[in-house]
């Protein structure tokens, strides 16, 4: 079903830039970069045996992408520095998520992944002292609304993002994994204790490398992020890869992991879509034994119908007339998997009418 896709061909088999003209880099370049994934095509195809055929015209958009990254990836260690820093009086060392743990974790995929924020956990019972302390050191929230703040607080496992006054830098303070009315929550206590020190910056914590992978996956199947549903199943692949090659039996710790904190179905939605889209051998078994989380054919079904749009990216090249309306119809299942139908009414409703205002304010 991704026949025409280039930059997905060449991310699955680097090899099949072989036989790319001029117009076909061009156009694979394109893709990438509305995906995100211009570094990833570019380590892609310079770590196969293809590399020395990539043709001049690519090459220093290739180098810019990791250039940049390379120095954004400097930045976000300093960052991480100080937040470590902010909250070392008061005993708390912050626990990096995603795309700063990837990098405070040393991982390949931190060489071509694209991200904007800092995502930091701490404990939710510290999160007062922790919140006071970067307030100290220039992090201020950044919305004053009474209703934003209320959902973030009384039902989200994050409260409202805070930004850095001096340098612009936002930072999302989790408290747990998962929203405290999803559908899919993650055993909080559980994910806490199995942290530990970051492999490439001292003072921080992350999530264990199973814990890492399934919150990646709770991230791509539940929370409904559909413009970048490729680049999020990419990091699917690239998380599993590294961590298959420093140990064999990771699947099955994977496996494990999921029955022991409760996120079976998003793993089985993870193994179920990387082999069949990246091709990825050796997940049979898994997805044999997650079985149980498998949902109904019918809704598997609509899984594919809804996620094929979204995972051939977004540049008009692969886009297609389904995109729009998978993209809206997974929005509005990830908050009905975020909240319970009583509380995600009155919320849509509310966000509507002020969406509406706004576009009214600004017409008029």
């Amino acid at each position: 079903m991704f026949e025409h896709n280039l930059l997905l061909k060449a991310l699955i088999e680097p090899e099949a830039a072989r036989c790319w003209s001029a117009a076909d880099w061009g156009l694979a370049i394109r893709q990438a970069r509305t995906a995100n994934l211009v570094a990833a095509l570019a380590v892609r195809l310079q770590e196969s045996p293809i590399s020395i055929e990539i043709p001049s015209l690519a090459q220093p958009i290739f180098s810019a992408a990791r250039q940049t990254i390379a120095h954004r990836n400097e930045t976000v260690l300093w960052e991480c520095r100080q937040i470590a820093l902010a909250l070392e009086p008061i005993g708390v060392m912050p626990i990096l998520l995603k795309g700063a743990a990837y990098v405070a974790d040393g991982l390949p995929l931190a060489h071509h992944r694209h991200f904007g924020d800092i995502d930091v956990m701490v404990p939710r019972a510290r999160l007062g002292e922790v919140e006071t302390q970067l307030m100290t050191y220039g992090w201020l929230t950044t919305t004053s609304d009474a209703y934003d703040q209320r959902y973030y607080r009384q039902w989200m496992h994050e409260v409202p993002p805070l930004r850095q006054i001096h340098r612009g830098t936002t930072l999302d303070l989790h408290h747990a994994l998962t929203p405290l009315t999803a559908r899919y929550r993650a055993d909080t206590t559980a994910v806490f204790a199995a942290t530990r020190p970051a492999g490439a910056l001292a003072g921080v914590l992350v999530l264990s490398d199973e814990d890492q992978f399934l919150h990646a996956a709770v991230h791509l199947f539940a929370e409904g992020e559909a413009d970048a549903a490729l680049r999020n199943l990419y990091d699917l692949v690239e998380l599993l890869k590294s961590r298959q090659a420093e140990s064999a039996d990771f699947v099955t710790r994977l496996v494990a992991r999921a029955q022991i904190i409760g996120l079976e179905r998003p793993l089985f939605l993870a193994v179920h879509f990387l082999r069949r889209v990246f091709q990825l051998e050796g997940l049979e078994k898994a997805e044999r034994d997650l079985a149980d989380a498998c949902p109904s054919l019918p809704v598997l079904r609509a899984m594919h119908a809804l996620y094929a749009p979204l995972l051939q990216g977004i540049h008009p090249s692969v886009r297609s007339r389904g995109f729009a309306l998978a993209k809206q119809t997974l929005y509005l299942r990830g908050h009905w998997l975020r909240m319970p139908l009583r509380l995600l009414l009155p919320h849509l409703l509310r966000k509507s009418w002020r969406a509406l205002r706004q576009e009214s304010e600004t017409v008029s």
